[in-house]
């Protein structure tokens, strides 16, 4: 088990072939990598959930015995922020932020890991919802506009 957990771990952390620059690479907590190994099962097995990307991480952190009792919010703002400090996410959250690649939308995910910490940029497990009917993906994001931070109480 623990040599499988390593090498999870690994695919996450190296699976895309980007460099992580300027961060070390954090370790999750034992609920947290449950959040990002049940959201991996579901990019996988391809799993669309009806709504939006809200309602798609919702789901992961419940389907990974994080019900939203178990959930804590870290930083609570507004879309026009202010906006966190970038030094609070840790792997597993739950992160609302504006999609600069998309209209300046809104948008929510769980943060993965640094690709880029000095210029904000994130590898994110992202459902793009609208009714697209697309599996989730594994996405990179700028973070410079993140107003909501909710992670596992434990």
């Amino acid at each position: 088990m623990k040599i499988l957990f390593i090498f999870l771990w690994f695919i996450l952390l190296m699976g895309c072939s980007e460099k992580i620059v300027s961060k070390k690479p954090q370790k999750p907590t034992p609920l947290a990598w449950k959040v990002l190994k049940t959201g991996n099962e579901m990019i996988r097995n391809k799993v669309l959930v009806k709504g939006s990307c809200w309602d798609y991480i919702d789901c992961i952190y419940t389907k990974a015995g994080c019900p939203r009792t178990e959930r804590k919010t870290v930083f609570n703002s507004h879309k026009h922020g202010p906006y966190a400090d970038i030094k609070q996410i840790k792997p597993g959250d739950w992160l609302y932020f504006i999609n600069s690649s998309y209209h300046n939308s809104e948008h929510s995910a769980i943060f993965i890991r640094w690709i880029d910490f000095k210029h904000k940029e994130a590898r994110m497990l992202s459902y793009q919802g609208e009714g697209k009917r697309k599996p989730a993906r594994y996405k990179n994001y700028i973070l410079d506009k993140v107003y909501h931070i909710m992670r596992t109480k434990n």
